[in-house]
């Protein structure tokens, strides 16, 4: 028995440990490492919903849970009340039961696995059968003023029965949470001194990149003047986390800079519906193609129709469903308009170039978020000092 509450403790301490580090980094909002780029099974696993309770991140539930085994696991001993070992009863059911749940998930739902999650989850089922084997069982069933006390096994039984109801407890609320997500109906139009009508073509492109990038003003949403004396090119998609923490700070830059400075939007959707690089569509970019073209046919019809689709795709921590975007959409355009320019072949076309550029020889290590400045090519996180410098 001394050996298996050992292991308990280390297994414990180690769950604690990597709870810890996931819980800072989501609420740091930075990547944990290995997880930055896009495909990485952590990244694809950490960055939807699953990954929340009611918008607190799931890891610092762990981080409870598990400090609370490993606290209860120095405590006790081969000696201890049986009190304590029905908190530990409790306990290892519950990290257990979640670690199912979420082994489930990323199995079944998401399709992809988080290597961090795994290792927490196999830790959470490790502690429980060793507690469950380890717990000494003793039958004593005792009477009082005529009323027959509940034996050890029946409370160890109840323990574990409440561990598991606190699985449940998680497991509907997050699929409460789903469907709750608040959703504005309708957003201010942003940087609505500056919003502009599409530019023609015949006005001159836009060379960014060192001359390697050449965009029509016309072609895509634009941000800002298209005759700002400084324009940079933003290669995104709406279901990308990395894309959804950058975009805010981007747009906070321009605005510093007025008619100044303005931003291509280009989609590059990671959705294999429309992009031939991508084998098998993550849950987390499902729907992204749908995105990228009501996106583009808003621009199309009025450009700051497009301002308060962006704003709206980009406001929450998650991207909307496909049906609150169409719904935000037909509130700005009417339906049977919007679903006219949406089979306007035009607007594939338009993806299909976004989707090659990053493919392109430009994109060294294919990653998104990417910015093309008119010397540079930035994939990725921006540092602060590249943030600052971006329109200067």
């Amino acid at each position: 028995m001394k050996r298996r509450l050992q292991a308990i403790r280390l297994l414990s301490l180690l769950a604690l440990a990597l709870s810890a580090y996931l819980a800072w980094t989501a609420l740091s909002g930075t990547a944990p490492a290995g997880c930055g780029q896009e495909g990485a099974g952590c990244g694809e696993v950490l960055g939807t919903r699953w990954a929340a309770w009611f918008g607190l991140p799931v890891s610092a539930g762990g981080v409870l849970v598990y400090a609370a085994l490993a606290w209860i696991g120095f405590l006790i001993s081969e000696t201890s009340p049986p009190a304590r070992w029905l908190q530990l009863t409790f306990l290892s059911v519950m990290a257990a039961g979640a670690g199912l749940w979420f082994t489930a998930l990323q199995g079944f739902v998401i399709k992809g696995f988080c290597y961090y999650c795994m290792a927490i989850h196999a830790c959470g089922i490790a502690i429980a059968a060793l507690t469950l084997t380890a717990t000494p069982v003793v039958q004593v069933p005792q009477k009082k003023k005529g009323k027959q006390k509940e034996s050890q096994p029946v409370k160890l039984t109840n323990a574990a029965l409440l561990g598991l109801l606190g699985v449940i407890l998680l497991a509907t609320g997050q699929l409460a949470s789903l469907r709750t997500s608040v959703v504005p109906e309708k957003l201010q139009t942003p940087d609505s001194s500056v919003a502009p009508v599409p530019a023609p073509s015949h006005q001159g492109q836009v060379v960014l990149a060192g001359g390697q990038l050449k965009l029509n003003p016309g072609d895509y949403p634009v941000i800002g003047s298209p005759h700002a004396e400084r324009i940079v090119a933003l290669l995104y998609d709406y279901t990308c986390p990395a894309c959804r923490h950058l975009h805010p700070l981007v747009m906070q830059e321009r605005r510093k800079y007025d008619s100044r400075a303005a931003v291509f939007m280009i989609p590059m959707p990671l959705d294999a519906q429309c992009n031939p690089g991508v084998p098998q569509t993550s849950y987390q970019h499902r729907d992204a193609c749908q995105y990228a073209k009501i996106g583009l046919a808003l621009w199309k019809l009025n450009p700051e129709t497009f301002f308060q689709y962006d704003e709206f795709m980009f406001s929450l921590e998650y991207p909307p469903t496909i049906e609150q975007a169409r719904n935000f959409a037909d509130g700005l355009v009417s339906h049977e308009v919007m679903e006219t320019v949406l089979a306007d072949p035009d607007n594939d076309q338009l993806v299909s170039y976004g989707v090659q550029l990053f493919y392109s020889p430009l994109l060294k290590h294919k990653v998104l978020p990417t910015l093309f400045t008119p010397d540079e090519v930035i994939e990725g996180a921006l540092s602060p000092e590249q943030l600052a410098a971006l329109f200067r």
